[in-house]
């Protein structure tokens, strides 16, 4: 990689009208620019692999990875302008960033044709753009002097960025799928993570059926692959952290807030548990409010309803917006006498709280989910039968001997 930093920093002592606490303690300038590359390829992923299969008791090789000679790194140019604020002698830290980042030879796994023995290969496909703001808040907002004195703190961050992507291998989309269904769409002048669906508009009163949108504008029980469009994406408006710290004395206390607001999630468990009895598997309660009887006004169709639920459309799009207490710790910090009974320094006792309360509109196990894993680089935002999230709590010690 190589970056080019140009850092001002400017230091003031002098006082503002209103007192010692109403003044400009530090600003630092920043700005950089410069390439960096991901080479986050998989061993021999240009390569086509093969792989021992055994068949009836006789060894053999199988294809096990379609191989691609033209494979690339990523390459990614960076410019940030950013700024480090110091405010009332240093009880108000402002950390705030603007930055534009552009990446080239996007590595994605892109589909095949089945045909070929393969779904799947890798492949640079384009670039894309993200741009964005980030901010860092830190104040102390009490502060007791002398030894045991009470003191709070918090830190905020939060993080606005708009991804589009702004070009593909001949201009042409990129389907993804989750479990061989398809799901999202890589597209110009989209962001990652758009889904890719039929419009699903209304239960007819009349028969219980659901109803969709075609491309000219009509409504049918069966749409086909010439009536999918983009709706909605998994891209969040903003997301970040909220952390307060508390100390008095041996005690300390520690609260971590998260957010995430904006982003959409497609629940695909509703493909199987919200599906008009298309299939043998325990239904959501909200099937209890499905179309019954002529004159019906519902978005749950009929039981066994053509169409009903086993098109992937936006009738499973949810609203990922969530707020997670991530964690609580409070610890207690032994008397100096006690830590030498014990022959200890520093010794700490706490309890640790994590994944406690989440707080959200959306109906799955977790808001926070990408069922596609890790290397989803395309289906972002998916949840076809995610684990959950444990609640855990932990006691422990922290003491040097």
């Amino acid at each position: 990689s190589v970056a080019c930093p140009r850092t001002t920093a400017v230091r003031t002592g002098a006082r503002a009208p209103g007192g010692a606490l109403s003044r400009l303690t530090s600003l630092k300038l920043r700005a950089s620019r410069g390439p960096t590359g991901n080479q986050q390829i998989a061993d021999f992923g240009s390569r086509t692999l093969a792989t021992a299969q055994p068949y009836s008791g006789v060894a053999g090789l199988a294809p096990s990875q379609l191989g691609n000679p033209n494979l690339r790194w990523e390459r990614t140019t960076e410019t940030d302008v950013g700024a480090d604020i110091g405010l009332l002698d240093g009880r108000v830290n402002v950390v705030v960033d603007w930055y534009n980042r552009a990446t080239a030879d996007l590595l994605v796994n892109r589909p095949v044709a089945a045909t070929s023995g393969y779904t799947t290969v890798a492949d640079n496909v384009g670039s894309l753009r993200n741009r964005g703001v980030d901010l860092a808040l830190q104040t102390v907002n009490i502060r007791r002097p002398g030894a045991g004195g009470f003191e709070w703190t918090t830190d905020l961050n939060v993080t606005w960025n708009r991804n589009t992507i702004t070009a593909l291998s001949d201009g042409q989309p990129v389907n993804a799928t989750t479990s061989g269904r398809l799901t999202s769409v890589a597209m110009v002048g989209k962001p990652i993570g758009t889904f890719y669906l039929f419009d699903f508009v209304r239960v007819d009163p009349a028969t219980g059926n659901a109803l969709y949108r075609k491309a000219d504008g009509t409504e049918t029980t069966a749409p086909v692959t010439a009536d999918l469009v983009t709706l909605g994406s998994a891209q969040p408006d903003y997301f970040g952290g909220l952390t307060n710290t508390l100390r008095w004395k041996g005690l300390d206390l520690r609260t971590f807030l998260q957010f995430t607001q904006g982003n959409e999630i497609l629940n695909m468990n509703r493909l199987f548990a919200d599906d008009g009895g298309n299939s043998s598997d325990n239904k959501f309660a909200n099937v209890r409010n499905r179309w019954q009887k002529p004159g019906d006004i519902t978005n749950q169709p009929r039981m066994g309803s053509t169409g009903g639920a086993r098109f992937m459309s936006d009738r499973f799009i949810e609203d990922g917006s969530f707020v997670r207490l991530q964690e609580v710790t409070l610890g207690w910090r032994l008397p100096a006498s006690l830590a030498k009974q014990m022959r200890a320094d520093n010794a700490r006792l706490y309890v640790s709280g994590r994944n406690l309360v989440t707080w959200t509109s959306y109906t799955g196990y977790n808001p926070d989910v990408s069922s596609a894993g890790a290397n989803a680089n395309l289906n972002l935002g998916v949840d076809f039968y995610a684990y959950p999230l444990a609640r855990t709590w932990t006691v422990g010690i922290n003491a040097g001997w």
